[in-house]
């Protein structure tokens, strides 16, 4: 009878998960940085080179290609190998395909492809030339490992180029992402060639789109060093007088509507990678809809199989940069790629720059080119010995002999064969057993010459190939050289341009002041308005900005959102304003802070660094690059992870080297910024206090404060010596800072010092008071009764200097 053991479900979930992480991580998201691809596509590419080796040149059922695949070594169902067939085979969505297909495979509209079954692939010329050739010509350039079914697939391709920088690599995992922008094939190999001849040479390059975009100037060489960033990119809007459209089955001619005569068009001529023509079409006809886009009065689709051809008639007198202004704002034809260069380097998932990872390939092509010789040298070497042994045979005037020898023994037994033709020719034991094994025709004085002159051809192999294995510079020459011949073969001109930042060019400037209010409203005001209480809701968090510029929004579910100032509606002082929840796409809680995004860039490129603090009502606590929230989209990305049933209650950006109290019920507890453990986006953090009770916020201790202020629920001040409360660091139970009565509890603490002004806001009052007119005390003393609650609630405090 079997044991049965008692296992933790969660210890159990966190075992598997790690696993299945690495699995689905290091194998199927991220590519490997010797060929640059994932492992669906390697395998595809390996059944369509050797066991559909028909697909080499000509085409072949996609049914076959993916039915091979999965039954050798890729059992996770068609679906995903015919998507890795798919993406690899479209010139919208591949920079260079690897793959050709003679069918219907979807198109840039947003049109998925036909079964597997109606369609047929083959290798491209590029894939054979530059990345199977040498499997083509010497298996053991790779290794080979068993698939599930005791079958051999390699473990990479020997690819003659950087492949991985020039098709770049989409891949979605658990709680990462690989995000490598395309580029184009003369500048990456134009850069590879600069590194091979100057070692310090450091690789700057700009992405490159499958279709022809405008990319927005950014500081590439810092995404270049760091591997990781971000770009803004806009797809082809051309701005035309109506000429009419093309008919749709009369080829070169076009239909004309007199109604259109003297309008404006607007003209999508390109996309952005990974955006269907349909989603961005779908959308301008919703705005158009609701009122948002109602210059627009007709939506003409004109595509072709290769080149977009939306076209939008606009109103007379219409601003067409304003409409087009607007669509890019809208919708996704300016969209902000990331880049994130997370590859496979062995067992490893690893965040290479640019120029690491060229030299990483760099040093993996000479060795694929020194196993390539080393068997080139063993195979012309061994056919040496069997073309020596021949000529041995024909030259020596006994091959009648030997033939006679053979054709007359008696056994099966070779030894006696061998001794023989070792004795009579003077060969070795090898060279014998050629002999023996020979067909007759082979051993015809006819084919001496033959051998010969193959044998001389062979000894020069064998000794060019001896000579590169044994000088690494004739290596390094011979790759440069493939470089160049694959420039001069399948090189092409970048298709995307660089233009300048053009974010505030087509939007109206001016200054406005933006109010969120306690109930979850947003208003747009004038600077001059002064915000009011409408129906009871306070006002939360005021700003002024540029209406060109971005607002970030963080909310008690731990996303944050980036908000262009430009799309809030202008409002009246005295309205409710907009539901930010409605405003918001995935927004389903309240807003915690609102920052500026203009200030969180400056703050972002201090020298003393600047972090985002975040903490949560359950205890948990972390800090953040500011840039993880820079990258914040309309829709709102995952700034913190949290448990079920917590809330953020408090993020602010605090200099790295300051003081924070964190404070829960009656106590406080005060650590420095490097006690703050430095997290990613997706992460948890760690406990803050060692406490079973909620926590209620953090503030920050400035090096210019004196003295510690603490306000309770109750409206009781209590101010002492900031000494009194001492650096204890992260995870301690807390000091108390004020006598309190059972029932009240810390709602606000800061350091501050004579100049500070305290702003309370309760629900029926506003009270400015002097940190000057409040008695000092020690932490143990109740305070000073600062203002009456007595049919009124403290909502917030504020301290600033006057």
């Amino acid at each position: 009878m079997g044991k049965v053991e008692e296992v933790s479900l969660l210890e159990m979930y966190e075992r598997d998960m790690t696993v299945y992480k690495i699995t689905v991580n290091g194998k199927r998201m991220s590519p490997d940085y010797r060929d640059g691809l994932t492992e669906v596509v390697r395998r595809v590419l390996d059944v369509m080179c050797n066991d559909e080796s028909k697909a080499r040149n000509n085409y072949v059922k996609s049914g076959a290609i993916t039915g091979t695949t999965m039954k050798k070594s890729h059992p996770h169902s068609t679906t995903s190998i015919y998507g890795a067939i798919t993406t690899t085979t479209q010139w919208y969505k591949i920079y260079i395909p690897l793959i050709k297909n003679e069918s219907n495979f979807g198109n840039f509209q947003g049109a998925g492809p036909a079964a597997e079954r109606y369609t047929e692939i083959k290798l491209s010329d590029f894939c054979k030339d530059y990345v199977l050739k040498e499997l083509m010509e010497v298996k053991e350039v790779s290794d080979w490992y068993d698939t599930y079914i005791g079958e051999k697939e390699p473990a990479f391709l020997p690819t003659r180029i950087p492949l991985l920088l020039i098709n770049g690599n989409f891949g979605l995992g658990i709680g990462t992402v690989s995000q490598i922008p395309p580029n184009n094939i003369n500048e990456v190999i134009d850069e590879t060639l600069k590194l091979i001849d100057d070692p310090n040479h450091n690789i700057v390059l700009v992405p490159d789109q499958c279709m022809p975009c405008d990319i927005i100037e950014n500081d590439w060489k810092k995404i270049s060093n760091l591997g990781e960033g971000n770009f803004r990119v806009r797809g082809i809007i051309q701005i035309k007088d109506y000429e009419g459209v093309p008919h749709p089955r009369k080829k070169g001619q076009t239909m004309f509507d007199k109604r259109y005569e003297g309008c404006k068009t607007l003209v999508i001529r390109s996309l952005p990678d990974l955006v269907t023509l349909d989603s961005v079409t779908d959308k301008i006809e919703e705005l158009m809809k609701e009122g948002t886009l109602p210059q627009i009065i007709d939506s003409i689709p004109a595509s072709t199989e290769f080149q977009p051809n939306h076209i939008f008639v606009l109103k007379k007198g219409v601003d067409p940069e304003y409409v087009r202004s607007m669509i890019y704002a809208k919708t996704q034809m300016q969209k902000t790629a990331i880049v994130r260069f997370m590859v496979m380097d062995g067992t490893e998932l690893t965040r290479f720059s640019y120029t690491s990872y060229v030299q990483a390939w760099l040093e993996f092509r000479k060795m694929t080119k020194f196993r390539l010789y080393c068997n080139k040298l063993q195979k012309s070497k061994t056919r040496f010995h069997q073309i020596e042994a021949y000529i041995k045979a024909l030259e020596s005037g006994k091959i009648d002999e030997i033939i006679d020898k053979i054709k007359k023994r008696k056994t099966v037994d070779d030894i006696e064969l061998v001794e023989y033709l070792i004795k009579t020719l003077d060969i070795t034991d090898l060279q014998a057993s050629y002999i023996i094994n020979a067909g007759l025709k082979t051993l015809s004085r006819g084919y001496l010459e033959r051998y010969k002159t193959e044998a001389a051809k062979l000894k020069e192999e064998e000794n060019y190939y001896m000579s590169v294995i044994t000088n690494d510079n004739l290596i390094i020459e011979e790759i440069k050289q493939e470089l160049l011949e694959c420039k001069e073969k399948y090189g092409f001109p970048r298709r995307s341009k660089l233009i300048k930042d053009p974010t505030n060019g087509d939007i109206p400037a001016g200054e406005f002041k933006i109010v969120i209010t306690e109930a979850g409203y947003i208003k747009k005001l004038l600077p001059t308005d002064r915000p009011t209480i409408f129906r009871g809701d306070r006002p939360k968090f005021i700003l002024k900005g540029d209406n060109r510029e971005n607002l970030i929004l963080c909310n008690e579910q731990g996303r944050v959102f980036k908000l262009p100032m430009n799309k809030i509606p202008l409002s009246s002082n005295n309205s409710l304003g907009y539901d930010l929840r409605i405003m918001l796409k995935n927004n389903t809680s309240q807003i915690v802070k609102m920052f500026y995004e203009p200030v969180l860039v400056d703050l972002a490129k201090k020298r003393n660094k600047h972090f985002l603090v975040v903490l949560t009502e359950g205890n948990n606590i972390k800090k953040i690059d500011i840039e993880d929230i820079l990258v914040a989209l309309p829709s709102g990305i995952i700034y913190t992870k949290l448990k079920p049933g917590d809330r953020v209650i408090d993020v602010n950006i605090v200099p790295d080297a300051l003081d924070i109290i964190i404070y829960s019920n009656k106590k406080a507890l005060r650590c420095n910024m490097s006690d703050i453990p430095h997290y990613r986006k997706n992460t948890l953090g760690v406990n803050a206090m060692d406490t079973t009770d909620p926590i209620d916020g953090f503030s920050v201790i400035y090096p210019d404060a004196t003295d510690i202020i603490v306000i309770t629920n109750s409206g009781r001040a209590n101010i002492f010596n900031i000494n009194a409360l001492p650096v204890t660091g992260r995870y301690k139970k807390g000091s108390r800072v004020i006598n309190l009565s059972e029932n009240d509890f810390i709602k606000y603490i800061s350091g501050v010092d004579s100049d500070t002004t305290l702003k309370v806001v309760t629900a029926n009052d506003t009270k400015m008071i002097n940190i000057s007119d409040i008695p000092s005390a020690s932490s143990a003393s109740k305070g000073t009764k600062l203002i009456s609650t007595k049919g009124d609630t403290i909502i917030k405090v504020e301290a600033f200097k006057k």
